[in-house]
């Protein structure tokens, strides 16, 4: 019986943790394939509406070209300039052959884009011809064009051209919704008038609105909090709304496109719901299996494990088995010995290992002076004292003297910002002084700096940096400018020099190299070779984002004027 009521613990928790592990499971895979499909609807989505984007740009690029086109025309121009002074008469009207000669101008511009639309040509004295694909285009009183022409020119302003969003068209009897181009229609010795070119918004659902397996498309065109067109389909809760947005290249418009999140919920719940089943089958299978197994099992080792005390901790120790004991008890006895042995072992190792990956990674992180720059340092005040310049032998044992006191400080405390610049303004004393007069440098401080903690040695690196990449191939004269800037709730420092500078593919290389830094195990990261550098810069980038975390602020770009300029900052008081 008692034999029995093992086997029963033992099923009983057998199906526990399968059921843990089965709901552990089946909670992963849910949120894994909804992570999954979601990204994927998300980039289908970006990609439908970035192709939108460029399609419409292309559209406004064809009605910019058709535009420039129409203003380089001599001919237009030449006509344009012969119409007498105003008259209450439109000129067009009174010579049919110059407005069919016009018309002709315009339409072999179209000949290879067709005219979707109209365009409008209007002179100074309000004397209008346009060409359209319709027949439907309104008669105009001189009067009613002066509206327009006033209109167009305060939209214009001091802009050759301006792009007017989706609105009703003035030109015809319909009222078509259109785009509109208006230019300037000059020279560069006089202006004739202005023009107009129309696209028919219908012939541009296409974009939107294609028969693909997506469907139709809900979008919006807005400049900036202005909502220029909208086009919805269906209705769709607010909440189940995603929205893509899209910056068009051609004009200062956000093409909006909405999704609903629906479209890929409804697959994935069908999904889950067939794993959920699958998983319930699998289960009942492997319950079934394991209940044979461990009635199978557990009677022959019920009364083998009598025979074995609970350790407790690796301190324990197993009791010798009774000498009549059977053989698998002794089996048990010796595999249990070894285990508890071999538990020891590893756990020593373990705690060696760590203590040596913690000595290195201390050492790693404090070792910032670099001892050259101290000899050389030294070499340079000797050069000094046997020229006699004693104030500048006073000034160097000064600065150094400072350094090395804040450097052999305690490194596990963060020092402030106040602090690391008056060691920035000693270091770059010594290298003035060092390669003078090659080398100069600026400290520009704007706030205080007393309160923002960083961690000790943080910048001195990134000055070590210029001298050993930035300079190292570049004759002098070099300089390098240190810009610190705090606000009531965020401060800034500036490294830049003039140096050979970065490229983008460097500088990715070393972000890459940074991001690995803090996010690979230890081992891993202090085995590397930094025999060759990196490792203050690594360190400075490390040190900061331990203690910032993801508030912090760290970016190495090249400078405008050449060299390199690195920005880092945070929060002034830390969470």
């Amino acid at each position: 019986m008692a034999a029995q009521r093992v086997t029963q613990r033992l099923l009983v928790s057998s199906l526990l943790l399968l059921t843990g592990l089965f709901c552990v499971v089946g909670v992963a895979v849910g949120l894994l394939l909804e992570n999954y499909v979601r990204e994927q609807f998300v980039s289908q989505q970006k990609f439908r509406a970035e192709k939108m984007g460029q399609q419409l740009d292309v559209v406004l690029d064809q009605m910019n070209r058709l535009s420039l086109s129409i203003l380089a025309s001599a001919h237009l121009q030449k006509t344009f300039s012969g119409i007498p002074t105003p008259a209450s008469a439109d000129y067009f009207e009174n010579h049919p052959d110059v407005r069919t000669d016009v018309r002709e101008t315009l339409l072999s511009f179209t000949s290879l884009q067709p005219l979707k639309g109209r365009i409008c040509l209007l002179s100074e004295g309000l004397d209008l011809v346009d060409l359209s694909n319709g027949q439907d285009t309104k008669r105009f009183s001189k009067q009613e064009l002066a509206v327009l022409t006033a209109d167009r020119l305060r939209l214009l302003g001091d802009q050759a051209k301006v792009f007017l969003g989706p609105h009703k068209e003035p030109w015809s009897k319909y009222g078509r919704d259109v785009l509109s181009l208006v230019r300037v229609f000059r020279n560069s010795e006089e202006e004739f008038g202005w023009m107009e070119i129309n696209q028919e918004l219908d012939s541009l659902t296409w974009i939107w609105s294609n028969a693909g397996a997506e469907g139709p498309a809900s979008i919006a065109l807005l400049d900036r909090e202005t909502v220029l067109y909208r086009s919805l389909v269906g209705t769709v809760p607010q909440d189940q709304v995603m929205t893509f947005p899209v910056t068009l290249d051609k004009v200062p418009w956000t093409l909006v496109l909405y999704a609903d999140r629906r479209e890929y919920g409804g697959p994935l719940g069908t999904t889950l719901f067939a794993l959920v089943l699958l998983g319930l089958m699998g289960f009942v299978l492997t319950a079934l299996v394991s209940w044979r197994s461990l009635k199978g099992t557990t009677e022959p080792i019920l009364a083998l494990t009598r025979q074995v005390r609970k350790i407790h901790g690796l301190g324990g120790e197993l009791e010798m088995p009774h000498p009549k004991a059977p053989e698998e008890v002794r089996i048990l006895h010796r595999a249990f010995e070894d285990l508890l042995v071999l538990q020891r072992q590893e756990h020593e190792a373990l705690l060696k290992s760590q203590h040596q990956e913690l000595t290195a990674r201390m050492a790693a992180l404090q070792a910032q002076l670099n001892p050259h720059f101290v000899f050389n340092t030294l070499t340079s005040i000797s050069a000094y004292g046997r020229k006699s310049d004693g104030q500048t032998v006073h000034q160097m044992c000064n600065a150094l003297s400072s350094l090395l006191r804040y450097t052999l400080e305690s490194a596990t405390k963060p020092a402030s910002l106040a602090e690391e610049l008056e060691q920035v303004r000693d270091y770059c004393l010594l290298m003035s002084n060092r390669f003078r007069p090659l080398f100069e440098f600026s400290l520009e401080k704007d706030g205080v700096f007393d309160g923002v903690l960083v961690p000790r040695l943080l910048l001195q690196p990134l000055l070590e940096n210029a001298f050993v990449h930035g300079f190292a191939d570049r004759p002098g004269p070099w300089s390098l400018k240190v810009r610190a800037t705090r606000t009531d709730t965020h401060w800034q420092v500036q490294v830049e020099d003039n140096g050979s500078g970065i490229t983008a593919e460097r500088y990715q290389e070393v972000r890459q190299s940074l991001e690995a830094a803090v996010s690979e195990e230890n081992s891993t990261f202090f085995s590397r070779d930094f025999s060759k550098g990196k490792l203050g810069l690594v360190s400075s980038f490390v040190r900061f984002r331990l203690l910032y975390g993801p508030a912090s602020e760290f970016s190495l770009r090249a400078a405008e004027g050449g060299g390199c300029l690195i920005t880092l900052g945070g929060p002034c008081v830390l969470a």
